[in-house]
């Protein structure tokens, strides 16, 4: 079952992941964030264990937050 990430890391590397992300039919690319030529964070729907394994290959250089609604009360 898919559930909401946030990602965020460099340009750079945030690009890089837009790319791959496209290809990949296990996860949905939903939203980029940050200026469309150096975007930093990216919003996804993907399975938890893809979610870990991007975690731990990444560790340093991107964060992967589960996307939890706002509760504005």
């Amino acid at each position: 079952m898919k559930q909401r990430y946030i990602l965020g890391g460099s340009p750079a590397l945030v690009r890089a992941l837009v790319e791959v992300l496209t290809a990949d039919s296990e996860v949905d690319l939903i939203a980029t964030g940050g200026p469309a030529d150096a975007p930093t964070r990216l919003v996804v729907d993907a399975p938890r264990e893809w979610a870990d394994l991007m975690r731990a290959a990444f560790r340093g250089h991107l964060v992967v937050e589960p996307d939890a609604p706002l509760d504005l009360c």
